[in-house]
């Protein structure tokens, strides 16, 4: 029964970011840890996480962006949650390191979003594995 509560609940949390990609829109959550950010995010069919610098200022004002580029979903201080109109064609297999540069201390990945499908797969798979190692192991005895 824990196992399949962690399987479902592991999927609502990995479906709906990669749907929404598809929808056009990129989402982001940001978790401040003082002045810093770890940035988790379902943006162009991909995972990108992130540990950055923290902003104050909101950038989409900044530089000129229509109003309805971004629309907040949570704003808790430390927790914020946006969704930003998506500007590029998804890119759903892409696997890249992002370095610091001298700039910004902006670090993170980004990897194919459904791979984190694998997780609750392999929760589902595992314990059938095991009873075919066991059943083949006592066949060999």
């Amino acid at each position: 029964m824990k196992r399949r509560i962690l399987i479902n609940t592991l999927t609502i949390v990995i479906v709906p970011p990669f749907l929404i990609s598809l929808f056009g829109w990129n989402m982001y959550t940001y978790l401040n840890f003082g002045d810093r950010d770890l940035i988790l995010a379902s943006a162009l069919g991909v995972n990108h996480n992130a540990w950055a610098d923290h902003y104050e200022d909101d950038i989409a004002l900044d530089i000129g962006l229509p109003e309805d580029f971004t629309k907040t979903v949570v704003d808790l201080g430390f927790i914020y949650i946006f969704l930003e109109r998506r500007g590029n064609q998804m890119t759903p297999f892409t696997f890249r390191w992002i370095k610091a540069d001298e700039y910004s201390d902006y670090r993170g990945f980004e990897f194919p979003w459904l791979l984190l499908l694998s997780i609750p797969a392999a929760i589902i798979v595992s314990p059938k594995l095991k009873r075919i190692q066991n059943h083949s192991f006592d066949r060999n005895s």
